[in-house]
């Protein structure tokens, strides 16, 4: 019964538009900039320090989606 209302809550909640999860790290004019850099031939490293906080990791999985 406990989990018939939460998930009821939950829908609830998506129909009114609420987002779950994280919040993305890095915006999409970011990722943009981040391309417009890597295409101008900057190395990773300086990108990287453009956007505080952002791993490898976190720039090359935002690039490829």
């Amino acid at each position: 019964m406990i989990t018939e209302r939460t998930r009821a809550g939950i829908q609830a909640a998506k129909h009114r538009g609420v987002k779950f999860g994280r919040k993305p790290k890095l915006t999409p004019q970011q990722i943009a900039h981040a391309r417009k850099m890597l295409a101008e031939g900057e190395p990773v490293e300086s990108v990287l320090g453009v956007f505080d906080e952002v791993c490898r990791s976190t720039l090359y999985r935002n690039l490829a989606a």
